[in-house]
């Protein structure tokens, strides 16, 4: 949905351009480059979020080690390791709905796109 409100089309429509000639073509790559940067940062993450829930579907995880898991792929993939000692009482990727309800991350980026 958010793709065509950066659209000089659209601008216009809502006023936010009085003339759709007047976008230069370094306008247009701004605008692509903004979409690209809020978006595509986000991959890292859902690649990991994925690539967990992968390794608990197919018996990789078990239930007894699901922290120390989450802590080692972010450390892995992201770079990224708990600033305090963690153990399985804190499930950090339980923290939100999308992660325990099984809302696959990549195909709501991919629903931007097409």
């Amino acid at each position: 949905m958010a793709l065509p409100v950066y659209t000089s089309k659209h601008m216009k429509k809502f006023g936010l351009l009085e003339n759709e000639d007047e976008v230069s073509k370094e306008s247009t790559i701004n605008s692509l480059l903004k979409i690209f940067l809020d978006k595509m940062q986000q991959l890292p993450y859902i690649f990991l979020q994925n690539a967990y829930r992968w390794k608990i579907f197919n018996g990789t995880i078990n239930r007894d080690n699901l922290t120390y898991w989450w802590a080692k792929m972010r450390s892995e993939y992201q770079g990224v390791i708990p600033p305090a000692a963690r153990d399985e009482k804190d499930f950090d990727f339980g923290l939100t709905y999308g992660n325990l309800g099984n809302a696959w991350k990549l195909c709501n980026l991919n629903t931007f796109f097409t």
